[in-house]
């Protein structure tokens, strides 16, 4: 047996330092009167004190990270929400996401809905035009709704948005003017179809704390090409989805973690002339075609 060497009291009287901490401040929760605010309190704490004894956190790390916090919260505005950002590159918003939308067998894939959702999108008829002017590749995207029994969802609203072939959203440019997102509802037989923008790889904003985290960590800001889409029905569960495009290089690296297997799909090339689905005359432009049929889950009790 290894004799105690004179350290070994003091390393003992530290860890029943930093037990005692660890109680008291747990303790300080108990008289919650919300039960699920303090489990989650509870659970945060003993996981946050778990990382700063683990890591043996320095002074100047904690206030380092307070700083970063800080600054985060700086540069986040109505038009860009940088902690949305940071819970993204983290795998925070994915894996609230995994455990808030558990697999339910048939139903869509659920992932990130990211900092670029605004309210109060355009109303477009289907077939209509979510572009809006925003420059790139017109893409005509269709599909159906239904349930996971699959029966039609009429009436289901669908809001979509994405980046244009520049890389960025609407907010992201000066002015107000909204493109590159809309807003439009399921026919009788639960059927959608509008013209967007054939979607590209693009960073995400990189220019605040988010971004200097990334380059720290030798971590890419490219997103895989993708567009989002959210869909809502009385009954069933709500739905916030991408769709990625077969082919992409970028789809094992995707900056903030949100391609699954289920949501790539293919994209297909359409030579220039060749007839559109409605007619539309796009002046000797080439553009692209995507189905995504959508399966909405059953709404939890």
């Amino acid at each position: 047996m290894t004799a105690p060497t004179p350290a070994d009291p003091d390393r003992q009287r530290q860890r029943q330092i930093e037990d005692e901490l660890l109680r008291t401040v747990l303790a300080s929760f108990e008289n919650t009167p919300d039960a699920r605010l303090r489990e989650v309190m509870q659970g945060l704490v003993g996981h946050l004190h778990a990382f700063i004894r683990e890591v043996r956190l320095t002074e100047a790390e904690w206030q380092q990270a307070i700083d970063f916090l800080t600054a985060t919260g700086h540069r986040t505005t109505d038009r860009r929400q940088e902690f949305v950002l940071l819970s993204d590159v983290l795998g925070a918003s994915t894996q609230t996401i995994n455990v808030n939308h558990e697999a339910t067998a048939g139903a869509t894939e659920a992932t990130v809905v990211g900092p670029f959702f605004v309210e109060g999108s355009p109303e477009i008829a289907l077939g209509g035009d979510m572009a809006a002017g925003a420059p790139g590749e017109p893409c005509w995207v269709e599909g159906t709704v239904t349930d996971t029994e699959g029966n039609p969802v009429s009436g289901a609203r669908l809001d979509v948005w994405e980046a244009d072939e520049d890389g960025l959203y609407d907010v992201q440019r000066d002015g107000d003017q909204l493109a590159g997102r809309a807003h439009l509802h399921t026919d009788d037989q639960g059927g959608y179809a509008f013209w967007g923008l054939t979607p590209t790889p693009y960073p995400i904003p990189h220019d605040g704390p988010v971004g200097e985290l990334l380059d720290k960590t030798a971590r890419s800001p490219l997103r895989a090409s993708h567009l989002h889409f959210k869909a809502t029905a009385p009954g069933l569960r709500t739905l916030v989805t991408h769709i990625f495009v077969e082919g992409d290089d970028l789809l094992g690296s995707d900056a903030v973690f949100g391609v699954k297997e289920s949501l790539i799909k293919r994209f297909e090339r359409q030579p220039v002339g060749t007839p559109t689905p409605d007619g539309r005359d796009l002046s000797g432009r080439s553009w692209s075609r995507v189905r995504f049929d959508i399966r909405l889950a059953p709404q939890r009790a």
